[in-house]
């Protein structure tokens, strides 16, 4: 009975390891990538660039030069970004820590009372639990 429970116990962490490895080379592929830019124009109009988009341990996902912009006009940029989930947060659509390293956010003036005549696509902004921004600035 206990060799049973071994057994059992060392084949769910390692199925657990496997699953959370595949995970990893999901996000790092580039049809992942590719695949999330075109859902962010899809359901914003901004456009995406990421340079690097990695998975490390404990659901942290790490993306570097990052780019949001409308055609023309930059809107954020950003050298690192942290985006820590932890699994129950998902079903609240929280969003556990949020960690910016040197981010430029562009304000444009000229939309900024304009009211939108858009209508909304179903897209949710999730909550943040802890947010941290290093080396901020704001740019009008």
């Amino acid at each position: 009975m206990k060799r049973k429970i071994t057994i059992g116990a060392v084949s769910l962490i390692l199925l657990i390891v496997f699953a959370y490895w595949s995970l990893g080379l999901l996000v790092e592929s580039e049809k992942f990538q590719k695949w999330m830019q075109t859902e962010v124009v899809q359901r914003t109009g901004y456009e995406l660039n990421i340079g690097h988009l990695s998975l490390r341990p404990w659901l942290q996902l790490v993306a570097t030069e990052i780019k949001i912009s409308k055609p023309g006009e930059l809107l954020l940029q950003i050298d690192k970004a942290s985006l820590t989930i932890n699994p129950i947060d998902l079903f609240s659509k929280r969003i556990t820590r949020l960690s910016l390293e040197r981010p430029v956010v562009g304000i444009l003036t000229k939309d900024l009372f304009r009211t939108s005549k858009k209508r909304s696509t179903g897209f949710v902004i999730p909550s943040i639990r802890f947010l941290e921004v290093q080396d901020g600035e704001v740019v009008l």
